[in-house]
């Protein structure tokens, strides 16, 4: 099925609390997600896609983590640089990848984790 990719324009107006964004946040992580798996089944070409991916989808809510945590954000961008590095050797050090990729993943997951937070509560408040 085919659906339309947001831009920055069209999401960076969330208000952080909202399903929109944690989908938005959630289908640009499943990239990042498949990266790991396609190293332990050996499948170097589906992790470096998956990866190029992810960084492709990225500039879509990379505004909105800046916004959210300065932190975070730093976090994430420095681990992309540093994943993409680790990918591009002929043998990858696997391990590394897949640390590398779990630090990224807590970085992101914790700022998931605060806007489906708010959004439960900005629910619950409005019931």
């Amino acid at each position: 099925f085919f659906f339309k990719q947001k831009t920055a324009y069209e999401i960076v107006d969330c208000d952080w609390s909202s399903d929109v964004c944690s989908s938005d946040l959630r289908v640009v992580r499943a990239h990042l997600r498949e990266v790991t798996p396609a190293i332990k089944a050996g499948k170097l070409a589906k992790a470096r896609k998956s990866f190029e991916e992810f960084a492709d989808n990225w500039d879509s809510i990379e505004d909105l983590i800046k916004q959210r945590s300065g932190e975070a954000y730093v976090a994430i961008e420095k681990g992309m640089i540093d994943i993409e590095n680790a990918l591009m050797p002929e043998k990858p050090d696997f391990d590394k990848v897949n640390t590398l990729v779990a630090d990224v993943m807590t970085q992101y997951n914790a700022q998931l984790a605060e806007v489906v937070k708010e959004a439960a509560a900005r629910a619950k408040a409005q019931n």
